[in-house]
């Protein structure tokens, strides 16, 4: 949303601009301007070679442009970290750095001891209290770094396949009541009018493998999908029904992301409240004993949904009495009581249940 971009290097300043943003993964391409200057350039690693415990280094401008080209080290804690609360950022797979990442640092290097760039970092969780490093920050990897770059210096875009699922966490639970053994795969928990609905998918089928490669979970899914392009035919393993079925598909191209927000939440009344559905990353952070179920994120404040004293951190297990145990069942629930004009909420807190009621008319 900037007039002007400029890129301050060696104490001068050039002018850039934007070839193309892609808020999916929070990535961006600038050109930057600079006739009579040769650039220095970083060497780009591996991340898919990167390993926990590895030795790496955060450089960035915390808290202000005084502090500039600061360098923190730390070492790698994890891989493939996703649901960490940044809603904005669809597509994640993040490199979690004990390196200190403070406000400020975002869009910085995160580097290996060769000097190579494996990371960009993004993010960091915080106490709440004065939004600095707690000693958990992310990066994005720089490999899907690549892989965004490319498509924006070539298209202007990301052009990515869709399959036109919604799939949420294949969970122990869940498993056995499909009498299933494992949990890796993909939950289908419901089909859009598109490539995965003519290929003859059905909600509740498994989809263990795509284009040849096993599915971990549902995050991993979205990002094999993702990497495809619209109009090629992919094969898929799906589990329906206890058998393992064969099939093949054709991509379609993902829409927009504001088309697709308004394809999968019609009429969603404004509840005041962000919810995600629960997973072991939201269950660590807030602290959770529940098993499944939509957990509460945000809290609008002046909200009817804070008037009635909800709380980040609170789990909704059924709406109208209807359990429900994704972000998608929870709205499919809250739509079909839009014409009631009141929604029953039962929500559990540290392992109390309480019910709440939302006027859905306001």
């Amino acid at each position: 949303d900037a007039d002007e971009i400029f890129v301050l290097m060696d104490n001068d300043r050039y002018p850039a601009k934007i070839i193309g943003a892609d808020p999916s993964t929070d990535l961006a391409v600038i050109k930057i301007d600079v006739p009579d200057k040769p650039l220095s350039v970083i060497a780009l690693g591996n991340s898919d070679e990167l390993e926990v415990g590895e030795w790496v280094m955060a450089v960035g401008n915390p808290f202000s442009i005084w502090l500039q080209h600061s360098v923190t080290a730390g070492i790698v804690s994890g891989k493939g970290r996703v649901n960490v609360g940044i809603r904005e950022i669809e597509y994640q797979d993040f490199i979690q750095t004990d390196a200190a990442i403070n406000p400020g640092n975002s869009g910085g290097a995160l580097v290996n001891l060769r000097g190579e760039l494996v990371g960009i970092n993004t993010a960091i969780y915080s106490n709440g209290f004065n939004g600095g490093n707690v000693g958990i920050g992310f990066a994005i990897p720089v490999n899907l770094v690549k892989y965004v770059s490319k498509e924006l210096i070539e298209n202007g875009k990301v052009v990515r396949g869709w399959l036109g699922v919604e799939i949420r966490p294949l969970d122990k639970e869940t498993a056995e009541s499909l009498g299933l053994t494992r949990t890796e795969g993909a939950l289908v928990s419901g089909l859009q009018k598109g490539p995965a609905r003519k290929a003859g998918i059905k909600p509740n089928d498994v989809i263990i493998e795509f284009a040849g490669i096993k599915v971990k979970d549902h995050n991993h899914l979205m990002h094999l999908v993702a990497v495809h392009k619209p109009g090629e035919t992919v094969s898929l393993k799906v589990i329906h029904k206890g058998e393992v079925k064969q099939m093949s598909v054709k991509l379609g191209e993902r829409p927009e992301r504001e088309a697709l927000a308004t394809k999968e939440t019609p009429n969603r009344p404004e509840l005041g409240i962000e919810v995600e559905t629960l997973t072991q990353d939201l269950a660590f952070r807030f602290d959770l004993k529940e098993k499944e179920g939509v957990v509460v994120v945000r809290v609008e404040p002046g909200s009817q949904a804070e008037d009635e004293g909800i709380s980040p951190g609170d789990v909704i297990v059924a709406v109208n009495k209807v359990k429900v145990r994704s972000t998608e069942e929870f709205f499919r629930q809250i739509e079909k009581a839009q014409r009631k004009g009141v929604v029953l909420l039962r929500l559990s807190r540290r392992g109390s249940k309480y019910f709440v009621a939302l006027d859905l008319s306001r």
